[in-house]
């Protein structure tokens, strides 16, 4: 383990290590020192210390130095990525190749198949485990371009390299002593992604010899064919600058097939296959670095079987463009209380490197709802536009024509140029049907009142009784 120097922090970074130097919050921007170092992709360590920039699957930091001399080999079954805000610098070296294939030997069980880098695969086991036992041929090599495991000759005495593993290019087929269909076929070209996987591993090398040597000399243990290389892994670094110096290396390289001793007729396992690296930048200084994914060499001693070597991986460099995000109205945007409908639809305007979900819910699901809760655009399907229907809700008030919005979520992926892009909002309007409530109705003549007869014209006949009244009974008193 480096020394607690070797990893420095930025002035306004957290560090936080127990006495038992085991735990360690990082925070901010990261600097590795000259020495060596190493990341665990799985477990987001480095150098053994736990990171807080790492997120499950990527780290990300405001900026990254790895100085001249230091020397970072990564470990890990998921691809190392690294989210870097300003600028990514590399003075040293970033190791994510195949480990080598084991050696084999006489009266020895093969070698084991070569440790994968993050992201890649596995090779294939030599043949002759376990020791003692006949018909044991080289294993395969592990991913979708796994180079064939060598078949094992058996009483012949024939010998059969390992295939390499294929990548962007195919494996080569191991060589062979004897009949040429027992040995190892190189594995098949695939694409590198997406999904990001690294180079496949070679298969095994085979032989045994149960039966007695043609020395007379009878053979009491297999003599193990060596095993495959490992893949390269898979390596991304997006950052606005990334700056590679004149002595810095990114080498995601297969690692080589495994040997077997001269002279005992154990064939060679194949070599990996090339793993895969991507550099996206707004801007790129490459002042004479080295950064390389080759498929690696198989190997065999004079006389015997060799493996095939691994294919060729890739380097991928790609400057910054953010992946927009095309809304378009099929319809007019209205839906109705009795349940009419509008459309819409989405498409990406570039092809992503990973998948990019896009969440769609409704501002008042009282008034209108989408039909889809969320689109999910691939490397497959992203120009193929996507349709949401959104259906209006009924209710039983007059509240007129309401207004609602649906609201498409900023999108969600793994790739930086797509992470948080915020496509355009609809803005919709659900028609009401309720009618008003009728107007009064208008009085009919039994809800009139009852009027008074009056004599003569109105308020002037009425006086006139009243006064004659009155006279009448003034003339009864003079009598």
């Amino acid at each position: 383990m480096p020394q607690p120097h070797a990893l420095r922090l930025a002035r306004n970074s957290l560090l936080f290590l127990s006495l038992s130097g085991a735990a360690v919050s990082i925070a901010g921007p990261l600097t590795l020192d000259a020495g060596g170092h190493t990341i665990d992709t799985d477990s987001g360590e480095i150098d053994g210390l736990p990171s807080a920039e790492f997120d499950g699957t990527a780290f990300n930091f405001t900026s990254v130095l790895i100085d001249a001399a230091a020397v970072v080999t990564v470990s890990g079954s998921q691809p190392l990525q690294f989210y870097v805000d300003t600028s990514f610098t590399l003075d040293g070296i970033l190791d994510v190749s195949g480990g080598a294939g084991g050696d084999g030997g006489g009266d020895r069980p093969g070698g084991a198949g070569g440790l994968p880098g993050p992201g890649g695969f596995a090779g294939g086991a030599g043949g002759g485990l376990p020791p003692g036992t006949n018909g044991e041929d080289g294993a395969d090599g592990l991913g979708p371009g796994g180079g064939r495991g060598g078949v094992n000759g058996n009483a012949s005495a024939d010998t059969a390299g390992g295939g390499g593993g294929g990548h962007v290019t195919a494996g080569q087929a191991g060589s062979t002593t004897g009949l040429p269909s027992i040995a190892g076929t190189g594995g098949a070209a695939y694409a590198s992604g997406p999904p990001l996987i690294g180079g496949s591993g070679g298969g095994g090398g085979a032989f045994e010899d149960d039966v007695p040597l043609q020395t007379g000399i009878p053979g009491v243990e297999d003599d193990g064919g060596g095993g495959g290389g490992g893949g390269g892994g898979v390596v991304t670094i997006s950052a606005q600058n990334i700056i590679l110096g004149a002595s810095s290396s990114i080498d995601a390289s297969g690692g080589r097939g495994g040997n077997a001793d001269q002279g005992t007729g154990a064939a060679g396992g194949g070599g990996g296959a090339g793993g895969l690296i991507m550099l996206t930048y707004a801007n790129l200084d490459e002042l004479g670095s080295l950064v390389i994914a080759r498929g690696a060499r198989g190997i065999g001693e004079i006389n015997s079987a060799r493996g095939g070597a691994g294919g060729l991986g890739q380097v991928l460099r790609d400057a910054f463009t953010s992946i927009g995000v095309t809304v378009t109205p099929l319809t007019a945007q209205e839906t109705t209380e009795a349940g009419g409908t509008a459309q819409f639809n989405v498409v990406l305007d570039s092809q992503p490197l990973d998948d990019v979900t896009i969440s769609i819910s409704s501002s008042n699901p009282a008034e209108g709802t989408p039909d889809l809760s969320s689109l999910v655009f691939t490397n497959g399907n992203w120009n193929t536009p996507q349709v949401v229907t959104v259906t209006g809700q009924d209710d039983a008030s007059d509240d007129g024509d309401v207004s609602y919005t649906i609201v498409l979520s900023p999108a969600s992926s793994s790739q930086r140029a797509a992470n948080g892009v915020d496509p355009a909002d609809l803005l919709m309007t659900n028609l009401d049907d309720d009618l008003p409530p009728p107007p009064p109705a208008a009085p009919t003549p039994a809800d009139m009142p009852k009027a008074i007869p009056v004599m003569g014209g109105g308020l002037l006949g009425l006086l006139s009784l009243v006064l004659g009244a009155i006279g009448a009974r003034r003339c009864q008193r003079s009598r």
